[in-house]
């Protein structure tokens, strides 16, 4: 909860650092997002989005005891500040008018462009993994991942990735058309491979919650000894 409260603070302070970019440089909105900033502003714009990468990541770290649960904690807390950053720019901009609007993501290491349904998808993803993942280690014990599934997951996220940066050629004006077939392949690998992962965990789990012997469905007998004291079984006829 007070990572999730982190990550929207951060959203908002996102927003109004947009806001105020927007109003200085661009004050009719006329090519917002696609903002030229200044050379000696650049720098310090991608250092800021790198410092905010940061601070989430050192506070899913702290928040979480071991690999699997501070992964998911940043998953949560980066959807949530992302949805809360779009959330918070519609109120005070009315922007994005549409959820297929061009939006300029991030400038590290080039600039990403992609249209505002994109990083709403994928935030939304990763929100609910992460918080998945992380009810899974609290009632179960550790959430288990295979080699198979990290690697579709970066095989995924490569293609959405590439699905933003790829089109713009490094360029700061949006490409002329959006590669939504990378970007959908990719959250599919994604999506199928953490599905399929949680599938395991939960059956792992309910095995092992399972007594030893215990009746099946079907009648079977079981092995479990009857309590002491209790009478015999009737005899069969």
């Amino acid at each position: 909860m007070v990572l999730t409260a982190l990550a929207a603070a951060f959203g908002v302070v996102e927003a109004a650092i947009v806001v105020a970019l927007r109003r200085w440089l661009d004050p009719a909105g006329v090519v917002f997002p696609a903002v030229v900033m200044p050379p000696d502003l650049l720098p310090i714009e991608c250092g800021r989005e790198v410092a905010t990468l940061i601070v989430l990541a050192a506070a899913a770290h702290l928040a979480a005891a071991t690999r699997v649960t501070r992964i998911a904690a940043f998953l949560v807390a980066f959807g949530a500040w992302d949805l809360v950053y779009y959330a918070a720019l519609r109120l005070w901009l009315g922007w994005p008018p549409h959820l297929d609007s061009w939006d300029l993501l991030f400038l590290v290491p080039v600039p990403w462009f992609g249209p505002v349904y994109a990083p709403l998808l994928v935030s939304i993803v990763m929100v609910a993994a992460g918080l998945l993942a992380r009810r899974h280690e609290h009632r179960h014990g550790p959430f288990r991942v295979a080699r198979l599934h990290i690697a579709a997951v970066i095989l995924g996220a490569m293609l959405i990735l590439a699905s933003f940066i790829a089109p713009a050629h490094g360029g700061m004006q949006p490409p002329a058309r959006y590669p939504v077939e990378w970007f959908g392949a990719g959250l599919a690998i994604g999506v199928s491979a953490f599905l399929h992962a949680w599938h395991r965990n939960r059956c792992a789990s309910q095995r092992q919650m399972a007594p030893e012997g215990a009746f099946s469905t079907a009648g079977a007998p079981t092995s479990i000894a009857p309590a002491r004291g209790a009478p015999p079984p009737p005899a069969g006829r």
